[in-house]
């Protein structure tokens, strides 16, 4: 499962990321409050774990990121530099 945790929090940083602009507007448009949303789903299929993770926020009109899935082998072998 520790691949999967690095994996989402990967994720998250990468919605952030891509978001930055348009969460900055919210935040501004909103009068300096606004409301962030993570869902992430995780399932199972054969021997990897399925992750879908996803953005909201608000204020209206609220503002959704697009879903994608990513798939982790817990059992595949990392490489690491010497």
């Amino acid at each position: 499962m520790e691949k999967t945790l690095d994996q989402i929090k990967e994720e998250v940083g990468g919605l952030l990321y891509n978001y930055k602009n348009d969460i900055k507007n919210a935040y501004v448009e909103s009068e300096f409050a606004l409301k962030l949303y993570f869902k992430i789903e995780i399932k199972r299929i054969g021997t990897k774990n399925e992750i879908t993770p996803s953005l909201e926020f608000y204020p209206q009109p609220k503002t959704k990121s697009e879903k994608y899935k990513v798939l982790i082998d817990e059992r595949q072998m990392a490489l690491t530099g010497m």
